[in-house]
């Protein structure tokens, strides 16, 4: 029996040629093409032809961008914001501190207030403030909310993001991380390098899932809450609000409240944390 070879399966340099770089979407969900992620945005949301993020409503491909935070986090983040197509024009941190030494830094509260008074207008935001401070990074992100600037979402363009899955404004995606079908991440959260999110999980403000592990389905993380570097989160349990899980320690039970797990089964730790 003959069968036909001459369907051949779309290269992304077909796909490119093919689309605008810029083509509206209708729907606020990520979807996979062509071997990379081509997300689906709202209304007047533009897809950027790298396949990495969206540009928000009401801004352009060439609009500024900053970053709050100067450490490791935006050395991750600004790559995926100039593959969109923003121009990163300032880091601002706590402290003198940057890993750029292409872009000025503004130290604080103090002189974002002058920078912004003097540079009105579209600008877009990233919050680099990973670890378990969530807390700061929801506080940072609302403040520069009211200041006018519009949060992104940064997705790699080697992570995996289901169609399904829903991405509050100020989530980071970053390579290799996979969020499988039904999941929700609330407002600033981080699903880092590697990490696993399973389907149907949810996950509320400000929750970081640190570089490699593996949240298994149907776990709800509540607001503030971080999940260290390897740790495994067994299926249909909740991290409660600020609760903190130890790098490889794998929960076999709820965790309540501002408590820090650790080990393997995961037992309270000795220290209570302060994140809830």
């Amino acid at each position: 029996m003959n069968v036909s070879r001459s369907w051949r399966r779309p290269s992304l340099r077909d796909v490119e040629a093919n689309s605008s770089p810029c083509e509206p979407r209708k729907s606020r969900v990520y979807r996979r093409t062509a071997g990379r992620m081509r997300p689906k945005t709202s209304g007047q949301s533009k897809l950027c032809s790298s396949g990495l993020g969206t540009v928000p409503p009401g801004l352009s491909i060439s609009d500024p961008a900053i970053i709050w935070g100067g450490t490791g986090q935006a050395r991750v983040i600004r790559p995926i914001l100039e593959a969109m197509g923003f121009r990163l024009v300032m880091v601002f941190d706590q402290h003198l501190v940057t890993p750029f030494a292409d872009v000025p830094v503004g130290v604080g509260l103090p002189d974002f207030e002058q920078w912004r008074a003097e540079n009105g207008g579209d600008c877009a935001f990233a919050v680099c403030i990973g670890g378990t401070l969530g807390k700061d990074r929801l506080e940072v992100h609302n403040r520069l909310l009211r200041a006018g600037l519009t949060p992104t979402i940064a997705v790699h363009h080697r992570a995996w993001v289901a169609g399904s899955v829903s991405l509050a404004p100020g989530c980071q995606v970053l390579a290799m991380a996979a969020v499988a079908e039904g999941t929700t991440l609330g407002t600033a959260c981080i699903v880092n390098t590697g990490a696993q999110v399973d389907h149907d999980c949810t996950l509320g403000h400000a929750v970081h899932v640190m570089p490699g592990a593996v949240i298994a389905g149907e776990v709800v993380i509540e607001d503030f809450a971080s999940i260290g570097s390897n740790a495994t989160v067994l299926p249909r349990l909740k991290i409660a609000k600020g609760a903190i899980v130890g790098a490889g320690a794998v929960v076999t039970k709820d965790v309540p409240p501002g408590i820090t797990v650790v080990g393997n089964p995961a037992r309270p730790h000795r220290r209570p944390n302060h994140n809830g």
